[in-house]
């Protein structure tokens, strides 16, 4: 019989491959920023690229660490809620600041159907840019990475002291969680769109998307290849090489192959504002 344990080498030798890539692609990208973009926009701007070689290296230790998986994605998911923010500043530093955007964008309509809250807000119809409501999209915005904050520590805590008892509480947790992203997301949204059409060719729908695809790949996806490959016999021989650790290797490669794609986009995005 074949000894699967190769593969979990193999995934291993791969994750740090693709980790390295990662590296090589976020030096070009800082270098590229370094020479295009101004310095009120650098410290932001790094720290979003940044993103996808540190969810990689947390992919990895994995793999390297199977047990890990929670604080690993734990670190991933925070990752995302703290960009968010950071996008957020970024987007008003195009503008110039609140006050200033606010001056000249007087009497402009703030356009609420957006995704995901799309199909919810019909009834809603668009509203005039105040600085009140600018203030409701920062708590919006601010709000995700405070309460996902909270939640995360608090499972990983149950987790840490008993995993049965996590199982059970993760799924109480889940509305609160869910409807934080919801709202984080929307707001997101919104002022990107704002920012997009107010100030042109700075790539922002492309910005958004590398950004918002980091929930998508390391929470969705990961809720439903998990639930998918629960209990699914994948060639294991026993401790300690279990159906899990196969789990998570195949679950995490998955991601680090992901992020060479979103660093590529966020490379390409971020070569903009050049002219600002």
């Amino acid at each position: 019989m074949i000894n699967l344990n190769i593969y979990t080498t193999l995934s291993i030798v791969l994750a740090i491959i693709v980790f390295f890539i990662n590296i090589a692609i976020f030096c070009a990208s800082v270098t590229q920023s370094l020479k295009r973009v101004r310095k009120l926009y650098l410290g932001s701007t790094i720290f979003l690229l940044s993103l996808y070689p540190i969810i990689s290296f947390a992919a990895l230790i994995t793999i390297l660490i199977p047990r890990s998986f929670l604080i690993c994605h734990t670190i991933m998911h925070l990752l995302f809620t703290f960009g968010a923010f950071i996008y957020y500043r970024l987007c008003i530093l195009y503008v110039n600041g609140l006050e200033n955007f606010l001056k000249e964008a007087d009497a402009e309509i703030l356009n609420v159907r957006t995704p995901p809250c799309c199909c919810c807000c019909l009834c809603i119809h668009s509203i005039a840019l105040t600085k009140n409501r600018m203030n409701i999209l920062f708590y919006m915005i601010t709000q995700l990475p405070c309460i996902q904050f909270v939640i995360m520590l608090i499972l990983n805590f149950i987790y840490v002291y008993e995993e049965s008892i996590y199982k059970v509480c993760n799924w109480y947790f889940a509305p609160f969680m869910f409807t934080s992203i919801l709202t984080g997301v929307w707001g997101l949204n919104i002022v990107t769109r704002m920012v997009d059409s107010h100030v042109k060719n700075l790539n922002m729908k492309k910005k958004f998307f590398a950004l918002q695809f980091i929930l998508i790949f390391c929470k969705l996806q990961f809720i439903i290849l998990n639930s998918s490959l629960d209990g699914v016999y994948l060639g294991s021989q026993g401790y300690p090489i279990t159906d899990t650790v196969y789990k998570q290797a195949i679950i995490n490669i998955l991601i680090t192959l992901e992020m060479i794609l979103l660093s590529l986009l966020a490379k390409q995005a971020y070569k903009e504002p050049t002219h600002l």
